[in-house]
This record gives C-alpha cells, sequence and structure tokens, in this order.
C-alpha cells in the first residue's frame, strides 16, 4: 500500500470511530447576548396598551384600534420595553415586556 493510500485509510477509521478532533466552537462556549443584564418585567392586558395609545384625556377614540394600539406600544418602545411575547387571542391578549434593570 502507498503512502497516502495508508493515510486515507487512517483517516477514515479516524472518523468512523470519532477519534478526529476538530476546533470547532460549541453553543456553550459562545459569549451569551444579555448575559449578566438584570431584567425588569412588566405584562399589560391589551386595554392597557390601547389606553396608553390613546390621545391625551380621550374618551373614545377615533383612530383605528390597531393605530391607538401601535401608539401605545411605541410609547412603551420610547420607554426602552422591549415586546417580548403576545399571549391570549384577541380582543383578551396580555404583552410581556422587558427592559434591562435600571443602574447597570
Amino acid at each position: 500500500m502507498t503512502s497516502s493510500r495508508i493515510l486515507a485509510v487512517a483517516v477514515i477509521a479516524s472518523v468512523a470511530a470519532g477519534t478526529i478532533f476538530v476546533d470547532v466552537p460549541r453553543a456553550e462556549d459562545k459569549a451569551v447576548p444579555g448575559a449578566g443584564v438584570k431584567w425588569e418585567y412588566k405584562v399589560l392586558p391589551r386595554d392597557a396598551v390601547i389606553k396608553l395609545g390613546a390621545p391625551d384625556g380621550a374618551e373614545n377614540v377615533d383612530l383605528e384600534t390597531w393605530e391607538v394600539e401601535e401608539r401605545g406600544l411605541n410609547k412603551l418602545g420610547a420607554l426602552k420595553w422591549e415586546l417580548v411575547l403576545v399571549g391570549g387571542h384577541v380582543p383578551n391578549a396580555w404583552y410581556y415586556l422587558k427592559r434591562p434593570r435600571a443602574g447597570q
């Protein structure tokens, strides 16, 4: 056998046996975004988000509900709240938000 054939057989045997080690980064070796950050959470019903988006002092809102809801979410975003999840079904949905805890 030639040396290239011996090498090929050795490589194939090593791969089959799982003895060739390749330096592949593992998920647990990578830095996790947000690691060490302390979070603050907020859970709001959909009605509270709609009220937040209504024009100041408005009793009856003429805008489409989704526009008012969007304004409420944008106000929360301006306060650094990030929407993580919407649970439930409209009209009884709940909004789950998070933001880094103050003072970090």
